[in-house]
């Protein structure tokens, strides 16, 4: 299989009304915000950390320490967002029931597979839409395993 996604909703609690919304790239750090809830990624020396993760009406941070955002394992070695990426870069994305967000890619050291991270936000609802897209683009298989799609550290 050269293709493999897997998707997850993070739904945190939630109290309170809509404000303005804004998903954006801001020199090393991927900013998505819909006006309830707000995620800072940091892309920086070739990590993907998730900074903070709040429901903007608490101010209230859910990361009790900057997490590896995401994890798996191929080919028996773990992979996480700590890991030294090449390549990477952002692009913006629209689902077609309003969601906006974007998108992360960024490959191995070894060019053998690339990784995509979708992020989206909905007007309205305090989520965040996240997925993982991995695709082998090298000419040998890969055993992909123990996906985790939010590898965060929670503060409860």
């Amino acid at each position: 299989m050269k293709h493999f996604i897997i998707f997850l909703i993070s739904i945190p609690l939630f109290a309170g009304f809509p404000l303005a919304s804004a998903n954006s790239k801001e020199g090393d750090k991927l900013l998505l915000d819909n006006g309830l809830v707000s995620r800072v990624i940091n892309i920086a020396d070739g990590h993907v950390i998730s900074q903070s993760y709040k429901i903007n009406t608490s101010n209230v941070d859910y990361l009790r320490s900057p997490s590896c955002d995401f994890s798996f394992l191929i080919n028996e070695v773990k992979y996480s967002g700590r890991n030294d990426w090449s390549d990477i870069s952002s692009r913006d994305t629209t689902a077609s029931n309003g969601g906006r967000g974007m998108i992360l890619s960024f490959y191995d050291k070894a060019r053998t597979f690339k990784v995509e991270l979708s992020y989206l936000t909905y007007p309205d609802l305090p989520l965040i839409r996240k997925s993982l897209d991995i695709t082998n683009i090298s000419d040998g298989e890969l055993k992909v395993e123990a996906v985790c799609v939010e590898d965060l550290a929670l503060s409860f």
